[in-house]
């Protein structure tokens, strides 16, 4: 009599050449689909309808013949990126804009999610290591923040003006000086991504170990209250961005280094785009942070209400069109629970 072990593998080798010769059978039709989707306006939109109607047939069959196989996975992307294309190419041209940042960049943000809390937790351990390594050795901020910016800082706080570097420049020069830099920092960023992932982490760690450094450096002289009302500002919109950019970096990594069921080639080209969408939808919103931090934060003293409010408000931006927004697409059925 046939043991059950012996029978398991021969029921999953038969399973395995069944879904071997569906390959076979269907592989032309896919590259052919794919090579549709490369076009840079995908090709005609009635053979994009048609295959999407057989690729999904495909899929319906594959889970459930095949069920949690890669060839499920590859089908489960290939239908969904049909679909994206199908929804994009019946807007009209002149609502591209809005179609842009209201759908594509919400469904890129959710697309890179986990790269992006990946940043996010590089950065806060980089924070706190920050922290740990000024309240270890007081002298530790000079080594990265620099002997002259720590003098200065530390002037102006027996001074009474703790936070009058905000104010060491006329506003519109300032603005657009830390506009640039903000913005070259996180495009450099989003680059650094083809040196691998690697790269972004360090330039996250560098970040965030300056910014825990700061806040300590304020917190020693009594002012962590105040340095955070300062900061933050400007800073909740600004550090999100450097955030976001890093998660852009990390994806477009990721894209070439760690393809997965994909061609090398197709992996990398959809990693790049979503590091693209994330690296356009970054800038204007540093503009908006380089605003606030050369016209508004040198009037740290405001009172505290209006401080209260910009930063609830950026908070609460921040929060709604990068967590709740790409959440609200894919429940509208604009993406599938696979894109990631």
């Amino acid at each position: 009599a046939e043991s059950p072990a012996c029978g398991y593998l021969i029921a999953l080798a038969r399973r395995l050449m069944r879904e071997t010769a569906f390959l076979h059978q269907n592989a032309d039709r896919w590259r052919r689909l794919e090579a549709l989707l490369d076009e840079p306006k995908g090709g005609d939109v009635d053979a994009l309808a048609a295959a999407f109607v057989e690729t999904t047939d495909d899929l319906a069959y594959a889970r459930t013949f095949y069920p949690g196989g890669k060839t499920e996975a590859y089908l489960n992307t290939l239908t969904a990126d049909v679909q994206r294309r199908l929804y994009r190419t019946r807007r009209e041209e002149r609502g591209r804009i809005k179609q842009f940042f209201a759908v594509d960049v919400p469904l890129a943000v959710y697309e890179a999610r986990y790269h992006l809390l990946i940043s996010l937790a590089l950065f806060l351990v980089a924070v706190a290591i920050g922290v740990a390594s000024q309240l270890g050795d007081a002298q530790y901020a000079r080594s990265f923040l620099g002997d002259g910016y720590v003098d200065m800082t530390i002037d102006n706080i027996r001074e009474g003006r703790p936070f009058d570097v905000y104010a060491s420049e006329k506003p519109v020069p300032m603005f657009v000086e830390i506009t640039v830099n903000n913005v070259k920092v996180a495009l450099r960023m989003v680059a650094a991504g083809l040196l691998t992932p690697v790269v972004v982490g360090i330039m996250l760690f560098v970040n965030g170990i300056m910014l825990g450094t700061f806040h300590t450096l304020f917190a020693q002289h009594g002012l962590l209250g105040a340095s955070f009302l300062a900061v933050w500002l400007h800073g909740t919109l600004e550090l999100s961005m450097i955030v976001i950019a890093g998660g852009a970096g990390i994806t477009l990594g990721s894209g070439w280094l760690f393809p997965g069921t994909l061609p090398r080639g197709v992996a990398f080209r959809r990693a790049a785009r979503r590091a693209l969408y994330l690296a356009v939808a970054v800038v204007p919103i540093l503009v908006v942070a380089g605003f606030i931090e050369g016209f508004v934060t040198r009037h740290y003293r405001m009172p505290l209400w209006i401080n209260a409010l910009i930063l609830a408000a950026s908070a609460a931006y921040v929060v709604g069109y990068f967590v709740w927004l790409p959440r609200r697409r894919v429940r509208q059925g604009l993406a599938l629970e696979t894109l990631a």
